[in-house]
């Protein structure tokens, strides 16, 4: 995990593991609980653009969907801070996480 559950934001990641992002298109909304500094998907490499490239470039984060059973995979470009500061319903929270203080999820007793 190149994110951290102690609610630290590694250089280069604009949002945190445990902070509430929503899509800035599509908003829905969810929970960061994995960064990586670039694109870590399988990828048929034979097809994709200069753009497609560069996109892969940005940090991407691991998120659990709010009131479903979702998790996805996003670019930085793509998500904003949800305002709401509002609990995240998901069956796998408690996998992640086990308090939510102020707006935010944290493991308590885990540093990294």
């Amino acid at each position: 995990m190149e994110g951290s559950a102690n609610n630290t934001t590694p250089k280069g990641f604009v949002f945190a593991v445990g902070a509430l992002v929503r899509h800035r298109n599509k908003r829905f909304r969810g929970v960061v609980v994995d960064a990586h500094p670039h694109f870590q998907g399988p990828v048929d490499v034979g097809w994709v653009g200069d753009a497609m490239r560069k996109r892969w470039q940005q940090p991407w984060y691991e998120l659990l969907v709010h009131g479903t059973k979702d998790v996805v995979y996003l670019p930085q470009e793509s998500m904003e801070l949800d305002p709401s500061e509002q609990p995240v319903s998901h069956p796998l929270i408690r996998l992640f996480f086990n308090r939510f203080v102020e707006g935010r999820y944290a493991l308590e007793g885990m540093h990294h």
